[in-house]
């Protein structure tokens, strides 16, 4: 479930929750992810950027909490994980003329074009916050031919117009390193999409069940007609 927000003067937010159910459910103990991501915007509108994100994982009656907060005033990132009663707090500083996402904002400028013209056989990579080394998000638009293998395998081909491939080099999804595969249509909106390799779920697969009309930023429209 996805959900992207008008929250007025220029910020929006986006809520994003994933589950398990059923027998997989029932193993993890109806583990779920959940993201909050509070956004807000630059260049008379034409960027997002990250204000705060929040990422939770709830297994049972276990949580961990990890919350980032952007001060670009201070050019500071504090972040905040609790677990197991106990938080811990530090402080990065943002280098001048840098900009960092989080997944979940890189997930709308990608669709927004904010990176350059989705095309067959680009690749862009972003900068997230650096905890521990490089921590970047590289989205890799699939070549025309490999585009059409990969549709020759699926079962639905309808609206499967680019295939891209995420990988995160940050912890995600209780691991150090992500990899989604994400079909989207012509208006880049996504048709279904695969979290590969979680642990004790293996690869996730979700598709669109519902698309309407959300209250996105007015210079920032989904592209058409691509």
């Amino acid at each position: 479930m996805a959900n992207f927000r008008n929250l007025g003067n220029d910020k929006y937010m986006v809520f994003h929750e994933g589950k398990a159910d059923g027998l997989v459910g029932w193993l993890t103990r109806y583990r779920r992810e959940v993201y909050r991501s509070t956004m807000g915007t630059i260049n008379n509108g034409q960027r997002l950027i990250p204000l705060r994100f929040e990422e939770n994982s709830i297994i049972g009656e276990w949580f961990r909490k990890k919350t980032t907060v952007y001060d670009y005033a201070a050019r500071k990132v504090s972040i905040e994980i609790e677990k197991e009663g106990e938080k811990n707090r530090e402080e990065l500083e943002i280098p001048p003329g840098i900009l960092y996402d989080d997944p979940v904002t890189a997930f709308y400028n990608f669709r927004f074009g904010v990176y350059g013209k989705v095309e067959p056989g680009k690749e862009f990579i972003l900068r997230t916050l650096p905890r521990k080394g490089e921590e970047t998000i590289r989205w890799r638009v699939a070549s025309k031919e490999e585009t059409e293998i990969k549709r020759a395998e699926e079962t639905d081909k309808s609206g499967k117009d680019y295939f891209v491939r995420i990988l995160l080099n940050r912890e995600m999804w209780g691991r150090k390193k992500g990899e989604l595969e994400i079909w989207f249509n012509r208006e880049l909106v996504p048709i279904s999409g695969v979290v590969k390799d979680i642990r004790f779920f293996g690869d996730v697969k979700g598709k669109l069940t519902y698309h309407g009309l959300m209250n996105f930023p007015e210079r920032l429209a989904p592209p058409s007609g691509k």
